[in-house]
């Protein structure tokens, strides 16, 4: 599996390369607010409890409104058909679900920002050929200018044997709309965030991202051990580099300190990225191969 990351070319993500690490965040610090959102369908879950304590047409219409819920995606007529409804069975109690659900929705909040494990991010742009997976990571302007600022910092890129214990904290993400939680879901959660359980659950809302992100390719290493505990994250041990790529703009005496430290280790490869005048396009060349590294 070949994973490739992008770096700002800071002192701190520079010595984490140079120790083999990586910096793991935990997720109220992600760019995207969205991140790892924990929703419930409150409407589901009032027809749900409601249809316990109903008859005859309305608990057969209550069943039919919940077994299209089950056939299509979340929508907003279904939204309303369901409250509607609630609010004709519980005859003006529909503010006390409300308050209910606020309360539910409060407790999911704070969980979320409890989570007990951490993230760091990579793209995947070819799992098995690394040829077409270095040219489509050079094709990615988009995540040269986002996260490797704007074409000043680097990529490193990581080869990892699909036997190696770490890819079990690897996952990839999905550019899909996240599926609400389930009654028995969301009582696990209440009852003890730490357990087996919560820890899979909560890992499956980190692995959906709006289609927007698609560009990204994204896998995700989630872990709740193993890394040394910092103030809003952890540094963890990552030895898996196989190649890393400066920028075109990347500033050269940073790029030295790096160099400098690989520069006898033929196992990992080094390269300048350039644009083709021809094309445009971002290019690479192995620096090995343009200037004597034992001089620098």
């Amino acid at each position: 599996m070949y994973l490739y990351k992008f770096f700002r070319a800071t002192e701190a993500n520079i010595n984490n390369v140079i120790n083999q690490q990586i910096w793991l965040s935990e997720i109220e610090s992600f760019n995207d607010p969205f991140e790892g959102n924990i929703e419930f369908d409150r409407n589901r879950f009032a027809a749900e409890k409601i249809k316990k304590h109903v008859t005859g047409q309305d608990k057969e219409y209550i069943d039919k409104i919940l077994l299209e819920y089950n056939k299509t995606e979340y929508s907003e007529g279904i939204h309303r058909s369901v409250e509607v409804l609630i609010q004709q069975l519980t005859q003006g109690t529909w503010e006390l679900f409300h308050s209910k659900f606020k309360i539910c929705a409060n407790e999911l909040e704070r969980i979320r920002n409890n989570i007990p494990f951490l993230v760091t991010c990579f793209s995947c742009f070819n799992k098995n050929n690394q040829d077409d997976s270095d040219e489509e990571m050079l094709k990615n302007i988009v995540m040269w200018s986002h996260y490797a600022d704007n074409h000043k910092g680097f990529c490193v890129k990581y080869k990892i044997d699909e036997k190696d214990p770490v890819v079990k904290k690897l996952f990839k993400v999905d550019y899909t709309q996240t599926e609400r939680l389930s009654m028995l879901e969301l009582k696990e959660l209440m009852n003890d965030i730490n357990s087996d359980k919560s820890y899979e659950i909560l890992t499956k809302r980190l692995l959906h991202k709006y289609y927007q992100w698609e560009y990204e390719q994204e896998f995700r290493l989630i872990t709740k051990d193993g890394f040394v505990k910092k103030e809003k994250g952890g540094v963890y041990q990552f030895p898996y580099i196989d190649s890393i790529f400066f920028s075109l703009k990347m500033d050269f005496e940073l790029c030295k300190k790096i160099v400098l430290k690989y520069k006898d280790n033929r196992a990992i490869n080094m390269y300048r990225v350039y644009r083709d005048e021809n094309t445009s396009k971002l290019i690479s060349s192995c620096w090995r191969n343009e200037i004597n590294l034992r001089d620098l």
